[in-house]
């Protein structure tokens, strides 16, 4: 696949998060999740939101993968002679060695709160595995603050991603915490000194805001 092509199948994921993101944001607009982020609330909407969270993670981790020349697989120690898939967590591991989606700062933009999706336990995926593999028993485990934090770790490998395709000879810097810009004074430094004509040097999606800068100076 080319670089272009490979560009396309990322503008196609994109898509498909917008949408999914502006209908957790329509459900937001009935049950706010601002009064209900401790709650045990449950919802088809609710669920069927997560059921196509899962794949869109599993979509752009790969990409991330590809775009890095990642293995994705490994020989299953098992039953020689077979590959085994690398699992999303795996994948995730691999991608955050240099914690760059561990310290990326994302925001609710409704309601001002910070999430922290790439904590060691990743809660978000072991809920939606158990979820696709039993629909009728795990249900109710699918609360708001577990949607929510699967889709803040979709928000933020998307913003990767973003960067990684707007810098192609730099991968290993974009996934290297060190180069990114996150204290807020550094941010409007840099803001008045390199961006003076920019409203905003942070990343945002329907949902989340990264307030996070990677620096290509």
């Amino acid at each position: 696949m080319t670089i272009e092509e490979k560009r396309t199948e990322l503008e196609n994921l994109l898509k498909l998060h917008v949408d999914l993101e502006k209908q957790m944001k329509n459900f937001d607009e009935i049950i706010p999740y601002e009064r209900q982020s401790t709650a045990m609330i449950f919802s088809p909407r609710l669920l069927n939101i997560m059921l196509a969270c899962g794949p869109q993670i599993e979509a752009v981790t790969r990409w991330i993968a590809s775009w890095c020349d990642m293995e994705t697989s490994e020989p299953d120690q098992e039953c020689q002679g077979r590959i085994k898939q690398f699992s999303v967590p795996k994948m995730i591991r691999k991608i955050n060695e240099k914690d760059v989606l561990s310290i990326l700062p994302i925001y609710s933009l409704q309601h001002k709160i910070q999430f922290t999706a790439f904590e060691d336990k990743k809660e978000w995926w072991d809920l939606y595995n158990n979820l696709k593999h039993g629909l009728a028993n795990s249900h109710k485990k699918i609360n708001y603050r577990v949607v929510m934090d699967a889709l803040a770790a979709l928000a933020s490998l998307h913003c990767i991603a973003a960067k990684l395709s707007e810098n192609e000879r730099d991968i290993s810097s974009v996934l290297d915490s060190k180069r990114w810009i996150i204290d807020p004074d550094e941010l409007e430094t840099v803001h008045m000194e390199k961006h003076p004509m920019s409203k905003t040097i942070e990343w945002y999606s329907e949902l989340f805001v990264i307030r996070g800068l990677y620096n290509i100076w």
